[in-house]
């Protein structure tokens, strides 16, 4: 079996044509990068001695 087979196949398949046909408007090309990984990397707990390890 290839990776192009079964579920994981057609999910690939579907998010390389989304990717093909997204056409960004150009208002975002300069916005900022947002990191926001509240519940996974601060378990819920955004106090600044865990934020700023994480900031950095």
């Amino acid at each position: 079996m290839s990776e192009d087979d079964g579920v994981d196949g057609a999910f690939a398949a579907l998010t390389r044509y989304r990717r093909a046909i997204r056409h960004p408007p150009p208002a975002t090309a300069n916005l900022p990068v947002v990191f926001n990984d509240f519940m996974n990397c601060l378990m819920g707990d955004p106090s600044t001695a865990r934020l700023l390890p994480v900031v950095r």
